[in-house]
């Protein structure tokens, strides 16, 4: 018996579901995702879609102290501004994750959720897990839809959570 909290963070939407036994408890969406992410990007570095989307591609977050002191240690100002810019966006989505997880832990003091699961194009964030595990202090994972489907063809685990959806 395993609850999982699933986070799929598309490029509009976010959905949060809390799945017991094979059973949805607490289904949301939110509407702060990839998009928020890109747009706060280009906003604060006056840059285009493009190139924001570039720059969140290939920076993403400093989850840790470690992450940070490294980046500190490195002299790598672009990693830290831009981890610093998306952090706020990140912050809401894990405030609704966690708003997600009271609801369903106060329905009964039995309740638990075992690990999380990310999926969607955002989930390919550098270091999204560690953030997320930061957050929720539990055990969180990018999760690859095709792990038990044979002959999945090619499909690189890093574009497998954008599938999530698609398989069901």
């Amino acid at each position: 018996a395993e609850t999982v909290l699933i986070v799929n963070i598309g490029s509009s939407v976010t959905n949060i579901a809390i799945v017991e036994n094979g059973v949805s408890r607490v289904v949301r969406d939110v509407f702060v995702s990839g998009n928020a992410i890109t747009k706060i990007l280009q906003k604060n570095l006056q840059s285009s879609v493009e190139e924001a989307e570039d720059i969140k591609k290939k920076f993403g977050v400093l989850a840790t102290t470690e992450d940070k002191d490294k980046a500190l240690s490195e002299d790598n100002r672009e990693a830290i501004q831009v981890s610093n810019i998306i952090t706020p966006v990140l912050k809401d989505i894990s405030s609704e994750i966690q708003r997600s997880l009271d609801f369903y832990l106060s329905q009964s003091s039995d309740k638990t959720i075992n690990r999380v699961l990310l999926c969607g194009g955002s989930s390919k964030l550098n270091n999204i897990d560690k953030y997320f595990a930061n957050e929720t202090k539990l055990p969180v994972e990018i999760f690859n839809p095709f792990l038990n489907i044979k002959n999945a063809g090619n499909i690189s685990a890093s574009e497998a959570p954008e599938y999530a959806i698609a398989l069901g």
